[in-house]
């Protein structure tokens, strides 16, 4: 799947990775891309490690790859197919989809009986994907590259959805590392927070502890030409003295490499407005509110271009596509638009006009597929910094937390109410949801990220009949109260 959020006139991705096609502006990282493919050689599985914003898949999309490809791993030839994939909600079907591509088995085919049938062969067992390609025409003469970005997808599915099928899809990715019969090499770029979840999947620790890269930080030599560089490929030039100010003003937290793309990418696009060349200015550094405000800014500023209605919707989508999880990490959580204009309401046009306000090119805050979109168009947000970073996101997110613990708390009592466990509610307890749900009027579609329909359904139960009951007591005692 083809991601689009291509600056056709930007240097500077902003919140988003690099892509493959972005070598010549990726600056900063020739010594860390030498290490990954000195590591790769020596080894057929490699983790790509390092903290939330630190450029893990920057680092391998803009640095390795197009290292590989050009036949700087001289063993493996420079005759490449890439097969980049996120685990997500179903890691063995997004694994067959990857590898129908035209561009993987050369079929120009990539229809659902394709999928099936390479889904098929890959739930056969730990060998289906060395069988795979063992037999495939198109990889003849060709090395695969599996690269796993968001590895840490795979913990989230495992405990949530189905640990069979993920570890069926960890077994296959270390048992096709581990051979040498067919030229196979598997690269994951994983969050260093989930190193230790590594452990509920047999041989996976053994295998990132033999080849972990964790991502070192940019040194300011690396920064200089991370900022400078990009913008003379492109005709323009970086002021010196915002040149000191940003280096100055990158600090040690590791959303600073997001945002300091954000800012470039914001400044290149009002400068390149009023000057040709573009030249980036101190004086447009703090318009935009530095590193510490420009994105905040930025997200404020696209949401006061909608529609009273529209910025509704947008509250709703990205309390959708955001979460914490453990109380402490911040995630993203895709969803399709279909399934957000179900929570909102509303048409699903309705949720594709917000959503390309937001994924502009000089916005980059969504990561969807390349074309216009439609009602099955999964939506992302481009990075977690935003989550972090987005003041106003990030009091959704807190209400989106909030509200889920509400409810929750009400599933969990009423599945003991059923089983004649628990009593109804009353008094604060029953105060606080019913406030709740004339406030947030929750639905079974928004529900089903936090359990089944049918829970839903018995918590509504639960609270009517509490509500209900607690009206009958008010009358009994106000009639009482008169004789």
């Amino acid at each position: 799947m083809t991601i689009m959020l291509a600056f056709s006139t930007i240097p500077y991705p902003g919140l988003r990775p690099f892509r493959y096609d972005e070598s010549d502006i990726f600056f900063g990282r020739e010594a860390q891309t030498d290490e990954l493919l000195s590591r790769l050689a020596h080894n057929r599985f490699l983790a790509v490690t390092g903290p939330s914003g630190c450029g893990k898949s920057s680092l391998v999309k803009a640095g390795m790859i197009p290292a590989l490809r050009a036949g700087f791993m001289v063993e493996a030839g420079s005759r490449w197919r890439i097969c980049e994939l996120r685990p997500g909600d179903r890691p063995l079907g997004r694994l067959a989809r990857a590898l129908a591509s035209p561009d993987i088995l050369g079929d120009d085919r990539t229809d659902d009986e394709s999928v099936a049938l390479i889904e098929a062969a890959l739930r056969r067992g730990p060998l289906g994907l060395i069988e795979i390609v063992r037999g495939a025409e198109a990889l003849k003469d060709a090395t695969l590259l599996v690269m796993i970005d968001q590895f840490e997808e795979i913990f989230r599915y495992r405990e949530r959805i189905a640990a069979d099928e993920a570890d069926a899809f960890v077994a296959l990715l270390l048992a096709s590392a581990r051979q040498s019969e067919v030229p196979i090499y598997v690269v994951i770029t994983m969050r260093s927070d989930y190193l230790g979840e590594c452990a509920v999947f047999h041989g996976l620790p053994e295998a990132v502890s033999d080849s972990q890269y964790l991502t070192p930080r940019l040194t300011r030599e690396d920064l200089e030409l991370a900022i400078a560089g990009p913008a003379r490929v492109f005709g323009g030039q970086v002021e010196p003295r915002l040149l000191n100010r940003l280096i100055n003003d990158f600090g040690t937290d590791p959303d600073q490499l997001p945002l300091l793309q954000h800012a470039l990418a914001r400044l290149w696009s009002r400068c390149a407005a009023s000057a040709k060349p573009p030249v980036l200015t101190v004086a447009e550094y703090e318009a935009i509110g530095g590193l510490a405000a420009a994105l905040s800014n930025h997200g404020d500023e696209v949401l006061a271009e909608l529609t009273p209605e529209q910025q509704r919707i947008a509250e709703i989508m990205f309390r959708r596509l955001s979460g914490t999880e453990d109380g402490k990490r911040d995630v993203r959580a895709p969803a399709r638009v279909d399934e957000i204009a179900k929570i909102a309401q509303v048409d699903p046009g309705e949720v594709i006009a917000v959503a390309d306000a937001f994924r502009r090119a000089d916005r980059c805050f969504l990561a969807v597929p390349e074309g216009p979109l439609n009602e099955h168009t999964l939506l992302d947000l481009s990075h977690e910094s935003l989550i972090r970073q987005w003041r106003r996101l990030a009091g959704w997110v807190t209400d989106e937390a909030k509200s889920a613990e509400m409810y929750r708390r009400l599933r969990d009592w009423a599945l003991r109410w059923e089983q004649g466990n628990a009593e109804l509610w009353r008094g604060p307890d029953l105060a606080s949801a019913i406030a709740w749900r004339q406030r947030e009027a929750p639905s079974e579609v928004w529900a089903e990220r936090y359990g089944n329909r049918d829970q839903f359904h018995l918590a509504m139960e639960f609270l009517d009949a509490s509500e209900e009951t607690q009206r009958l007591q008010f009358i009994t005692h106000a009639l009482s109260s008169r004789r």
